[in-house]
């Protein structure tokens, strides 16, 4: 298990304005299970707020905390990279879209069909390998 904490910009504004987070894209289609929101803006400072937390992600990969950023539970830290990563991509994306009229969502079948192609194992190591080589490059 690999659980991440993460301050990402964009995903963060869409939890701010009370906007849920919906897979617009491929490699976020990832989040069709749906994304949570903590409605807690506080940091998680003990054992109560940590499981209200948990409590709030139960079973996704992400959720939003309202306020603050948002919490990433996967397999490996390689499924929780690649989480993180697209993540925030995702939420990028649909904001540049809602700013040009609203973005589409994939639909429930295109987001399970295309997150069972690019949420896995393969994928997310060769994200995590592609970074690995540019930070040794760098």
């Amino acid at each position: 298990m690999c659980v991440c904490h993460l301050h990402a910009p964009h995903a963060r504004a869409l939890a701010i304005a009370d906007k849920p987070l919906k897979p617009v894209f491929l490699h976020g289609s990832f989040l069709c299970t749906g994304v949570p929101t903590w409605n807690n803006p506080r940091l998680v400072m003990n054992d109560d707020q940590a499981a209200n937390l948990s409590r709030a992600l139960g079973t996704h990969v992400v959720a939003q905390m309202r306020g603050h950023g948002s919490v990433v539970a996967a397999s490996t830290e390689e499924e929780a990279f690649f989480a993180c990563t697209f993540l925030e991509e995702n939420a990028q994306i649909q904001l540049q879209a809602e700013i040009m009229g609203g973005a589409i969502p994939l639909s429930e079948s295109e987001a399970r069909d295309c997150a069972e192609a690019t949420f896995n194992p393969r994928l997310a190591k060769l994200l995590w390998t592609f970074y690995e080589r540019k930070v040794k490059l760098d």
